[in-house]
């Protein structure tokens, strides 16, 4: 008996968990959906029952039934020991980063951690960074819709839109991502560029996770990743290693991973993140109409769609890898997903001087050499680089919520021109492209920054605020 719970381990099954009604499944799926029913069940479930219904949890919408593909293959026939031989090494999980600038995300939310909804936003908010452009976050709660930009434009109407189509078009002219959130929508939807699951990393998450995958049914040739959310690098690559091996084992297919979030940080002020409510109301469209809607809104956007880039073009290429027209792509997809009608500043410009008797912030904080590059779409947050290489950017000529937007938008423009930076400015040969770069605020009221004292932002109050000034880190 110590050799069987010892296997089960290597699926995260507790110890005291049992089987019911017979000692051999039909096959390795339905004894997997009967371990999903063990943890998510509340009680005993048959294995010969398990693949009659499945429900999909969406953070605060009611459940969602789900009956099987009919003409399902059966599994194959394998003992429920040998289901559970499978360990955590066996399969590594696959890593891939965030969906492409144009396509459309189906988001489907797991088991996440207390506060789901805080976990998409910070998904949302690292999906602008990530790709540079900001991100369309449509979500369907209940019988209320609501429609987001993140990364957004103060030119965007203070009071949004009084229409869903209203709102979606409005998107349309900024976002260069899409992410739709809607009850019941499988992978089948025309127009999807990928699917993505988020998932805590407890047990009971993982088992969900796998149920989520399965429910979504053929992924029509769509990638599809999943991030788990809310747990240290040891305890989130355990957790990707048993989805990944659970995904290989029992349904064929490859999952690949996103980069784990641990936490959420700045994008639990909506505000501070930049993200801009478009509508919010109730209609009568909801799942897979919603989605549908979400795909057309794309296609007819400014945004180039990602099935109209050719693998192996130039667009498909990394841009180190491209002839020429580096500058001209990037800076035109900064200009249609950051800055709308704003035209480029000159990527190699000098810093702006700093007003009459104030220094520059890079030379108040120690360590940072200031970078001879302005952001063409934040021209108010400094560039340095430390002894490493690492990029910091710095602000605090406005206020801290304005202060965080351009940082944001500068670290955007930042990750995608790193060659650029690199080419403009001959001290910064040993940039490190790979890490994110990090943001500091300089204040001088720090109580406006309070919010971020527990974010990845570094807070600097200036002391005394004065022709000679100094800073104190506050976090």
């Amino acid at each position: 008996m110590s050799d069987h719970n010892e296997r089960r381990k290597g699926l995260g099954i507790a110890a005291g968990a049992e089987w019911c009604h017979g000692s051999e499944p039909r096959g390795s799926r339905e004894s997997y959906d009967a371990l999903a029913d063990l943890f998510l069940g509340g009680g005993e479930s048959s294995p010969h029952d398990a693949g009659e219904s499945a429900t999909l949890k969406f953070p605060g919408v009611a459940a969602a039934e789900f009956e099987p593909r009919p003409g399902a293959a059966p599994g194959r026939r394998e003992a429920p020991e040998r289901s559970l031989e499978r360990t955590e090494g066996d399969v590594a999980p696959v890593r891939n980063g965030p969906g492409r600038r144009g396509e459309v995300t189906l988001l489907v939310a797991g088991h996440l951690p207390i506060a789901g909804n805080a976990w998409v936003n910070q998904y949302a908010r690292l999906a602008a960074v990530e790709a540079g452009v900001p991100v369309a976050l449509v979500r369907e709660r209940g019988d209320e819709v609501t429609v987001e930009l993140v990364g957004a434009s103060d030119a965007l109407p203070a009071d949004g839109c009084g229409s869903l189509d209203g709102a979606l078009a409005l998107a349309g002219e900024w976002a260069g991502r899409w992410l739709v959130q809607a009850a019941a929508v499988g992978a089948s939807v025309r127009g999807l560029g990928s699917v993505e699951v988020l998932t805590g990393a407890d047990d009971a998450a993982v088992v969900g996770c796998y149920r989520a995958l399965k429910q979504l049914g053929p992924s029509a040739g769509l990638p599809v990743r999943v991030t788990v959310m809310g747990a240290g690098d040891d305890k989130a690559a355990s957790a990707e290693r048993r989805i990944a091996g659970a995904a290989a084992e029992f349904m064929e297919r490859q999952i690949e991973f996103g980069a784990p979030i641990a936490r959420v940080g700045v994008s639990a002020g909506d505000v501070a993140m930049g993200l801009r409510v478009l509508f919010q109301g109730t209609v009568g469209v909801g799942g897979r109409a919603l989605a549908e809607a979400v795909v057309e809104a794309a296609r007819r956007s400014r945004a180039t769609p990602a099935s109209r880039v050719v693998p192996g073009s130039p667009a498909d290429r990394p841009a180190s890898e491209r002839d020429g027209g580096f500058q001209e792509a990037t800076v035109r997809e900064i200009r249609r997903g950051l800055t709308a009608a704003r035209p480029p500043a000159e990527p190699a410009a000098p810093p702006r001087a700093p007003e009459k008797g104030r220094p520059a912030l890079t030379s108040l904080v120690h360590g940072l050499r200031a970078v001879r590059v302005r952001c063409p779409v934040a021209a108010d947050v400094e560039m340095a680089v430390d002894d490493g290489g690492r990029l910091h950017l710095l602000a605090g000529e406005v206020s801290a919520a304005d202060s965080l937007k351009a940082l944001t938008s500068a670290s955007a423009w930042a990750r995608l021109n790193a060659e650029l930076v690199r080419a403009a400015d001959p001290g910064v040969e040993r940039l490190d492209a790979s890490s994110e770069p990090v943001l500091h605020l300089v204040t001088e009221e720090p109580r406006q920054a309070l919010r971020l004292l527990d974010s990845p932002v570094k807070v600097h109050v200036l002391v005394p605020p004065s022709a000679a000034p100094v800073v104190r880190a506050l976090n």
